[in-house]
């Protein structure tokens, strides 16, 4: 991360602002990953006459992010039958009734 302030030349007390921003990060079995580029943009202005001062700014920039879903292994919750997404069927000694509401 880089940034710069410069004077304008034109007036005392304004100033404008740019500066760089890159992030990449990559992490987990599945190669989680994000990268970031952005590019802030600001300027600053002087109120006549005062200490107060104006400031304005925008933050153009890209992002993406991704992973790897053959890099994932997951239990087997699906018994040919039923879902057992909490995996508690396994462990009943009777079969478990479905009924419709």
């Amino acid at each position: 991360m880089a940034d710069m302030r410069r004077a304008v030349k034109k007036q005392q007390g304004d100033y404008t602002g740019v500066g760089f921003i890159f992030n990449n990060d990559v992490s987990g079995d599945s190669r989680y990953g994000t990268t970031q580029l952005y590019i802030p943009l600001s300027y600053i202005k002087k109120l006549k006459d005062s200490t107060l001062l104006v400031s304005v700014g925008i933050q153009p920039g890209i992002s993406n992010i991704g992973f790897r879903t053959n890099k994932l292994t997951f239990d087997n919750q699906y018994d040919g039958g039923l879902l057992d997404a909490l995996g508690l069927i396994r462990y009943c000694t009777t079969p478990p009734v479905l009924t419709s509401r």
